[in-house]
């Protein structure tokens, strides 16, 4: 099948993917207006308070197909460790706004950002999670939780 047959969500989903990762691995030197622009977005703490596991939400379409009841073996040891975790983190709407603008900034030929890319280091920097953030996430973790 080729691009041209596939259907308009997965051409989508492929041209964000090509973009996104042209957009990550080009980086040449950041101009002033991308600079200004991320003094603007200064992000505020997205976690505002401490996990309570009382209070959990289940993301439908999320867990496992065979993980039903019929095939749980019970718990699990607390010494085995975890093949693999993901944890997925969102943007606030105020970093996805700039990052939006940005994007935008960078296809237009009239502004001094056009093609102006950013480094990965830098893409980090202004539109993904501060140290903080990582620390009060890390934080909320026992050892024993990411084996």
């Amino acid at each position: 099948m080729n691009a041209l047959s596939s259907s308009a969500p997965t051409r989508r989903f492929t041209l964000t993917l090509i973009a996104l990762s042209l957009f990550c691995t080009l980086s040449p030197v950041l101009q002033s207006n991308a600079q200004q622009q991320a003094a603007l977005t200064t992000p505020s703490p997205l976690i505002t308070q401490l996990i309570d596991e009382a209070q959990l939400t289940v993301l439908h379409g999320n867990t496992y197909p065979l993980a039903r009841p019929q095939f749980d073996l019970g718990t699990a040891p607390a010494t085995l460790p975890m093949q693999r975790m993901l944890l997925v983190l969102k943007r606030s709407a105020q970093q996805e706004a700039a990052l939006r603008k940005l994007l935008d900034n960078q296809q237009d030929k009239s502004l001094p950002s056009y093609h102006k890319w950013l480094t990965p280091a830098e893409f980090g920097k202004q539109f993904g999670p501060t140290d903080a953030y990582i620390q009060t996430i890390t934080s909320g973790c026992s050892p024993t939780d990411s084996r």
